[in-house]
């Protein structure tokens, strides 16, 4: 399961075989566009929702298409982008680790440390071999220390909707409560 965001264009919807309703679209950015679809009872949920130059967040599966050459990537749920703000929230945190040295590190774990609460963290680390993206298990804050974050030299302090929560199906753009197991 996969997080997708992107401008909807092209829409195009048709009847299955089944009777029951498709879509296809493309969610597009500054770096191209990718062909989406949605059918079943996800096209009910989607649908009804979206609507040409909307900016969303969808939530896709992927998997191989008939022939194995290429990837279907289907959509199971969106979130548009006015709903952002009402998500639960993460805290990342990134940073270069050659430009923290032992000090800063401490530094912003005592911060972390005095400012308690229910957001998590994420640090996202760029070493030798590119960026990494980790969660600080068991470390929680309060929405309120990010000011004092975005004073630490070198920390890039960012506040996202909670990708794990999204992808887990917990929160659905209309409601949906569980994740349908294939």
């Amino acid at each position: 399961r996969v997080l997708l965001a992107g401008m909807v264009e092209q829409i195009v919807r048709r009847s299955t075989r089944s009777g029951g309703m498709m879509a296809r679209f493309n969610l597009a950015d500054a770096s191209g566009a990718l062909e989406v679809v949605v059918f079943g009872r996800a096209y009910d949920r989607v649908m009804s929702r979206i609507k040409e130059d909307m900016p969303v967040i969808a939530v896709c599966d992927v998997e191989p298409d008939a022939d194995g050459e290429s990837l279907r990537v289907m959509v199971q749920d969106v979130f548009l982008y006015e709903e952002l703000e009402g998500l639960p929230q993460v805290l990342e945190l990134g940073f270069d680790l050659s430009l923290m040295d032992d000090e800063r590190l401490l530094d912003l774990r005592s911060l972390l440390d005095e400012h308690p609460g229910v957001v998590p963290v994420y640090l996202k680390v760029r070493g030798p071999g590119g960026w990494a993206l980790l969660e600080a298990r068991e470390v929680r804050v309060d929405p309120g220390v990010t000011a004092e974050l975005e004073k630490l030299e070198g920390l890039e302090v960012r506040s996202l909707p909670d990708r794990e929560a999204l992808l887990a199906g917990k929160l659905g753009g209309e409601g949906q409560t569980e994740v349908v197991p294939f």
